[in-house]
């Protein structure tokens, strides 16, 4: 059985998606839950292992590439997240994941709940084999487990700078450093060197690594994830670029626009947008990518480059959306305690255009 079938995902599954399906499975299969069953066992194992590997963006291209013979030789060309210890390729104990991620989750490691929706007679307990929860998670109330679980969490108490998993040695946590790369390394690839703890690590940017890319070095208890800088010229979204140019008002009414655009890697694009138009595309000028093929083998891709006139239309209308809903509904407030009737007037006609629509 595959790691998409292990969580039950599709290919396609999103971080949170695969969160989500982890903390259900976890859950279901916890050896504490399931005393003595052996099949329970290795099934919390291959769960947690599914989502090692699907969560980290490196190793899951080079599972959806190779599969987990791929990731137990190191992807071909070895990674510094390859080839892990304990049969896990990340060699994360599966207790400490299910600590890390159930501690995100309910925003404390190793804290009793009591109470709730569901009254105080129906706890869960898991026992003390959880390690990295300070004991295990005590007499839980499942009213908070269950919030905890579909995205509600539950409030903390714990003091300020506790970190997630409670009182799991300070060497098994591994510390998220930000890594910030310009469009250009992310466009072109290459190298990079970061620095932690007094320690060079050399890192192979990929191209078209997008923000939110984790680059694990196990040994050192360290991530870095990528964040991207601003950029004077260009946008990104997604795959796409964007980039603003000007015209006059003669040549966006009656003759066109002809512009000049120096690309990330150097080079100079001619785009010439017609009379009256807004914004002129120019396919696979934008970021490069990897897609599946017809045949489910990877290949490379590249996005488009959009050129808008005199601003970013996209991001403009996306704010006019959000202020003018704001708007709508600070109006419809101020309309309801002021003219009660006129409100419900109102809405009765608006849902009426919405219906036609």
């Amino acid at each position: 059985m595959g790691y998409y079938e292990t969580l039950g995902v599709s290919k396609a599954a999103t971080d949170a998606e695969l969160k989500k399906a982890y903390r259900k499975m976890a859950m279901k299969w916890h050896p504490d839950k399931n005393p003595g069953n052996k099949d329970a066992e290795r099934r919390f194992k291959e769960v947690a292992e599914a989502y090692e590997v699907l969560s980290d963006s490196n190793k899951r291209e080079i599972y959806d590439r190779f599969g987990e013979a791929g990731l137990k030789r190191g992807g071909g060309g070895g990674s510094p997240s390859a080839a892990g210890a304990a049969g896990m390729p990340g060699g994360i104990d599966p207790n400490e994941l299910f600590a890390q991620m159930f501690g995100q989750a309910m925003g404390a490691g190793g804290r009793g709940f009591r109470g709730g929706g569901f009254g105080p007679g129906m706890q869960f307990g898991f026992g003390p084999g959880m390690r990295g929860m300070g004991g295990g998670v005590q007499a839980a109330d499942l009213n908070e487990l269950l919030s905890g679980l579909f995205g509600g969490g539950a409030a903390s108490s714990a003091p300020a700078g506790a970190q997630p998993g409670g009182s799991g040695s300070a060497s098994s946590r591994v510390v998220v450093q930000p890594m910030e790369l310009s469009l250009e390394e992310l466009y072109t690839g290459g190298s990079k060197t970061a620095r932690h703890g007094g320690k060079n690590f050399n890192i192979d940017v990929r191209k078209g690594w997008k923000a939110g890319t984790r680059i694990t070095f196990e040994e050192d208890n360290v991530c870095f994830q990528v964040a991207e800088a601003a950029h004077p010229r260009f946008e990104r979204h997604g795959n796409d670029l964007a980039a603003v140019a000007q015209c006059s008002p003669f040549a966006f009414l009656l003759t066109g626009s002809s512009h000049e655009i120096s690309t990330l890697d150097g080079r100079r694009l001619h785009v010439s947008i017609p009379p009256r138009t807004l914004r002129q595309r120019v396919p696979r000028e934008g970021m490069p990518y990897t897609r599946t093929d017809a045949s489910g083998g990877k290949a490379p891709g590249k996005g488009d480059l959009v050129v808008y006139l005199f601003a970013n239309w996209a991001t403009a209308v996306t704010n006019a959306k959000m202020w003018a809903r704001t708007l709508f509904w600070v109006g419809g407030a101020l309309i309801f305690f002021s003219y009660p009737s006129a409100f419900f007037l109102l809405l009765m006609l608006y849902s009426f255009v919405m219906s036609q629509r």
